[in-house]
Parts: structure tokens; sequence; C-alpha cells
């Protein structure tokens, strides 16, 4: 922590990261959740999105159900961006591709249930359809498919689709 306090001194052209946050959380199990919470208040900024994704997966991987909430309403109420980068939504999915703990898919499938999920543009659902189909033996959407309708006149019918594919695939992949 004293680290992160170094690094968040203003210097010009450096940043500071939530890994030390996360890093503490590892070396004091007791206090992780603390930790980390406080994390989220420090890394509230706009150019923060990542370490909030970091941070997410993070009081994933340790928490329990009021943690997976705590994250699905960070999902919804965190602005999304388009970027010629990923926002924090598409890091967060990329970071939990190929995760089949309880609470990953617990969390996406909170997030396919809720009436908000026709609210995520086009690359927070691309990241939620790639993290669905790292579970399925059959994509639900290929990659192909998500490249051909972007900024296509077609791209907001084939979310709609996507949106109703995934809502019928929970019950193929959530095993909790």
């Amino acid at each position: 922590m004293k680290q992160e306090q170094i690094e968040s001194r203003p210097v010009e052209g450096r940043w500071f990261s939530a890994q030390w946050a996360i890093a503490a959380a590892d070396l004091q199990p007791a206090q992780a959740k603390t930790i980390l919470y406080n994390a989220w208040k420090r890394f509230g900024g706009d150019i923060q999105q990542e370490d909030r994704a970091l941070l997410a997966l993070s009081l994933l991987e340790r928490g329990g159900n009021a943690d997976v909430d705590f994250v699905r309403t960070w999902v919804y109420r965190e602005a999304q961006q388009t970027r010629t980068y990923p926002a924090a939504h598409d890091q967060l999915f990329s970071l939990l591709k190929g995760g089949t703990g309880k609470n990953v898919q617990d969390l996406t499938a909170l997030l396919i249930a809720d009436s908000r999920l026709n609210t995520l543009n086009f690359g927070s659902l691309k990241g939620l359809v790639e993290l669905v189909n790292t579970w399925l033996p059959e994509p639900l959407v290929t990659w192909q498919e998500i490249h051909a309708v972007h900024r296509k006149p077609e791209e907001a019918q084939e979310m709609a689709r996507w949106r109703s594919k995934l809502r019928a695939s929970v019950s193929q992949w959530n095993k909790n």
C-alpha cells in the first residue's frame, strides 16, 4: 500500500495502479475485502476504468453473493465508452474468459437476466458473448458474425438476436 502512495504522487507521465491494493489483499486475506473496497473508492476516475475491472475481478475471486451483485451493479452503472482500445467492461469480460468459478458464472447469469442487458453497447455485449462462447462447445455467435455487423445498419438487429441467444444459453453453461 505504501508503494501505491508513492506512485500516486503527482508526477507527469506516471500512473499508479490498483495492482498494489490487489497484492496487499493477496498478502492479507483476512483484510482483503476491506482493502479492495477501499481501493475501489480511490480508483473512481475516468481514466481508471482498467483498475476498476482488475478490482472487480479480484472481488469476484474472493467474494460471495454480495460481491457478485456489487460487480453486476457496477457493470450497468459504469459509463460505456466507445474507444479504440477496450473499455472497462470489455476488459472485465476478457479477464473472465475461460473462468469457470461459481462467482464468474453467477455474475454472467445475473448480467444476462438483468433487464439492463438491452443497454449494453456493442463492445460490452461482444465481450459478454465471447465470454459465454468459452463455456460452450459451439459459439453462440462466431467471431466472423460479430465483426461482419460492427458499425453496419444491421448491428442493432443482430445485437437483439445475440441477447436472445445469451438468455437461452444460460442453462447450457450455468451449473451453479
